[in-house]
């Protein structure tokens, strides 16, 4: 099971990600809409997985914020966004991501990361 922190400001986006990975039989131990949630969040529990929107209200990114925590807490990343410019996608790309979702993204493809994750998290 993944303890899973879902950062995005969209809140039928998020509870729709979370119906997802709680129906998967993972645990959402956050839902942050902001940057600053995300990292009391991060920094208040253990995080495997950080699914995280880059486009997040705040002092920082959800790229910027994706690195401090997976920096900090070692954990697997998936960004999603609604954008496909090259240089959102150039400056994720210098994360070690799981997977970055093109909203609108489907739902099997999430599922496939998330079970990816899983199949790694309780191998490792």
């Amino acid at each position: 099971m993944l303890n899973v922190l879902i950062v995005e400001d969209e809140v039928i986006i998020a509870l729709h990600i979370q119906s997802i990975v709680e129906e998967m039989g993972h645990s959402v131990i956050g839902l942050a809409t902001n940057t600053e949630e995300a990292l009391e969040y991060a920094d208040s529990q253990r995080v495997d997985l950080l699914l995280s929107d880059v486009r997040i209200e705040g002092c920082r990114d959800g790229i910027e914020v994706a690195e401090e925590i997976q920096t900090e807490h070692g954990c697997a990343v998936i960004l999603i966004t609604a954008y496909k410019d090259q240089d959102t996608i150039k400056r994720a790309l210098n994360l070690e991501l799981e997977g970055y979702l093109v909203k609108p993204f489907d739902e099997p493809q999430l599922r496939k990361l998330l079970h990816s994750v899983a199949q790694r998290h309780c191998i490792g």
